[in-house]
């Protein structure tokens, strides 16, 4: 694939086969992401990469999230499908960034992740693998820092991203059409 198809091709990936990912190509993915810009070359990726128990405790955590919102009840189904979020797709990863006292390093730092991830995601699609960058409420809990093995004091957890191979991949959501965003100032 060219680098224009890769981009345009690649789609957020809500269900995943169990089909497993070599470890060697999330390694190169993570290290692809380590090229992204950076500004001030604060280097502020934070990657956690859960397994096994570490998992079912995450998935445990978002299920007990679930169950705590306020509102209307949540029914078995929907915390089945919470539970499997953590625990189906072959991989995830929890993001993270250091910690930074200066809030524009901060939002600086955020935006070398959020590079950091699309170049994942990129490399990751053309090699047939898919994958979701989730910010819901497990990632802020203190919990999740605690199952991971993060110091709230240092890292700033900002989401998980699944990955694996994808069992469908959805059709591409309309864009804004680029005269609507772009003002050309002479």
């Amino acid at each position: 694939m060219v680098l224009e198809e890769i981009i345009r091709g690649r789609r957020t990936i809500h269900d995943f086969k169990s089909d497993p990912i070599a470890n060697d190509l999330i390694k190169e993915a993570l290290r692809l992401s380590l090229v992204a810009p950076n500004h001030k070359l604060t280097f502020p990726w934070q990657y956690f990469w859960p397994k096994g128990q570490t998992r079912a405790q995450l998935a445990d955590l978002a299920v007990k999230l679930k169950q705590e919102t306020p509102g209307d009840p949540v029914s078995p189904t929907m915390l089945e499908r919470t539970r499997k979020k953590f625990v189906e797709p072959p991989v995830l990863i929890a993001l993270g960034i250091k910690r930074s006292e200066n809030a524009f390093q901060a939002r600086e730092d955020y935006a070398t992740l959020a590079c950091g991830v699309q170049n994942m995601a990129l490399f990751l699609w053309e090699q047939g693998v898919g994958c979701k960058w989730s910010t819901g409420k497990p990632t802020r809990h203190p919990e999740t820092y605690r199952i991971l093995g993060a110091d709230s004091a240092l890292v700033e957890l900002v989401g998980f991203l699944w990955i694996g191979y994808p069992l469908r991949v959805p059709p591409m959501m309309e864009r804004p059409n680029l005269a609507a965003v772009l003002m050309e100032v002479l």
